[in-house]
């Protein structure tokens, strides 16, 4: 009886939240976002201060050798405290955001304040080490372990405890990058992959006490500020056009060349998940000395092909040399994201690019920066597939919205460009590779609102409630139309645009997602 008394208490809590989300919601939220902000800004700050140390490190080692077999001691040292947390807490190695996912569908089941406190050292070690990973992925996954923790520590139901979980997600973001409205179109785009009022309204609350707290720390100035760009004039958007092309292209073959990195770490048997963390902290040596500037995750170089002209030759070494180190480091599964490194690479991609054309077509110099902007733009969403995040996320960093309409036009291509070619988003390939390696899946039993749009053309547009055939584990509670929210009867005719509000158990919220979306997308003829 007291198990009956509870699912419908879960229940009733959950369709609560369809309507009208609650103040206790939106504190847990503000909460999660302050306490992770904090969090986060500590390990951004950290990682700046060792990254700077470690390149002047280098700096002197190269200038007095007899050091070298110290510094050979020292990362191997490291190397293997890293392979000994992850092997300890194998859900931090990566960046974090396929665990996060993976979390919200039910696969995955972490233990908060053990795996938080191993991302951070983990992550610190690692990233602050040289190799070529970024802090946002650690970020987004320590600040949804902060959410989690709230959620646990106040007795939170399943279905709050993931939206905490969400909007902690993108607090890191929006803390690590001081970009709190890509964090909330990040936690929609990418997260939780579709649009909810609920999602909206917490991430709003939870970027905002983040990005608050980054800006007190750090101050108000964007994390990749590169000045007033110049308008960039509309003889030159068909470059723009083929820049995106391009960057679609090369985010595939990015895509590809990891997933088949990890393949080869696999096949070679000798190496064990401890060895293959070792395997890049020695590589990282002789690229510190040769190429210490190249060292990190990618801020650095950035700001360098940002403000120095490189020859041309320069900038396509800088460009192989952190493609293939990025593969390196992330394949060996250390803690550490990819976000900055994709900037990195598209900022040495842009640089290419613009002084390229520049010096074919002769116009102004100063364009050149607008063309490494796009392309970190455009080369982030033709990897993850989220060009809405990608154009607002550089806008925000780099502070100039006077060249938003290139940004766009540079992620639409790069997106519909990836789209056309074989190949997943990349958080979406690495969460598949983990999935059947797991126990835990598919052992969440709360309930779950799922939300989805009609689209025009599709099965569903016109058709009766009652003529359609729903998954047996659903219940469509709610239809929002426009401002209008109808409460749906048999003979209500569907309309496209129209949102649905489907209730289904956490252990069929897969399957309940994949048969009404395809309903939902699909053309009426298929």
């Amino acid at each position: 009886m007291s198990s009956k008394m509870e699912t419908r208490s879960e229940t009733k809590y959950t369709l609560e939240l369809v309507g009208k989300i609650k103040l206790s919601l939106l504190l847990k939220s503000a909460l999660v976002g302050g306490v992770g902000g904090l969090i986060i800004c500590s390990f951004r700050y950290l990682l700046s201060q060792s990254e700077t140390l470690v390149r002047t490190l280098y700096y002197f080692v190269r200038e007095h050798l007899i050091w070298l077999p110290v510094l050979l001691l020292a990362y191997l040292g490291i190397g293997m405290v890293v392979g000994l947390i992850v092997k300890t807490e194998p859900m931090i190695k990566g960046s974090g955001i396929p665990q996060v996912e993976g979390q919200l569908i039910g696969a995955f089941h972490i233990n908060w304040l053990p795996a938080l406190l191993k991302k951070y050292i983990g992550g610190l070690l690692s990233i602050g080490s040289g190799l070529f990973l970024g802090r946002e992925g650690p970020s987004i996954q320590l600040n949804a372990l902060v959410g989690q923790g709230v959620a646990d520590l106040l007795h939170s139901p399943d279905y709050e405890k993931k939206i905490l979980i969400t909007c902690g997600a993108s607090a890191g973001l929006s803390a690590a990058f001081s970009a709190p409205l890509a964090g909330v179109l990040f936690a929609l785009e990418e997260v939780h992959k579709n649009f909810s009022s609920v999602i909206l309204l917490t991430s709003m609350v939870s970027s905002v006490c983040a990005s608050v707290i980054a800006g007190i720390l750090f101050g108000t100035t964007p994390s990749l500020y590169v000045g007033q760009l110049s308008p960039l004039p509309v003889k030159l958007y068909l470059l723009v056009a083929l820049l995106g092309i391009l960057l679609g292209l090369f985010g595939c073959l990015y895509n590809k060349v990891l997933l088949t990195t990890q393949d080869l770490y696999a096949k070679i048997r000798r190496f064990t998940p401890f060895s293959r963390i070792l395997i890049p902290f020695l590589l990282v040596i002789p690229i510190g000395l040769l190429f210490p500037e190249l060292l990190g995750g990618g801020h650095h170089i950035i700001t360098l092909v940002e403000t120095q002209h490189f020859p041309l030759t320069v900038l396509l070494l800088y460009l192989m040399v952190r493609f293939l180190f990025s593969m390196i480091s992330y394949g060996g599964g250390a803690p550490g994201g990819i976000f900055l490194p994709l900037l990195a690479l598209g900022a040495c991609f842009g640089a290419l690019y613009g002084n390229g054309m520049q010096s074919i077509l002769g116009f102004e110099k100063n364009y050149v920066l607008n063309f490494i902007v796009f392309a970190m733009a455009g080369f982030l969403t033709s990897v993850v597939r989220s060009p809405i995040t990608a154009s607002i996320l550089i806008t925000e960093m780099s502070g100039s919205f006077r060249n938003f309409l290139p940004v766009i036009l540079v992620c639409l291509l790069a997106y519909v460009t990836a789209q056309l070619l074989p190949g997943k988003p990349i958080y979406e390939s690495l969460l598949e590779r983990m999935l059947p390696k797991q126990e835990q899946r598919h052992n969440s039993t709360g309930k779950e609102i799922l939300e989805l749009s009609i689209e025009p053309g599709s099965y569903m547009e016109h058709m009766k409630i009652k003529d359609l055939v729903w998954p047996r584990e659903s219940l469509l509670v709610a239809i929002h139309r426009g401002c209008m929210e109808i409460i749906p009867k048999g003979d209500t005719i569907l309309q496209a645009q129209d949102n649905l509000v489907v209730l289904t158990d956490g252990i069929y919220l897969n399957e309940v997602r994949s048969k009404l979306e395809s309903a939902a997308t699909s053309p009426s003829g298929s």
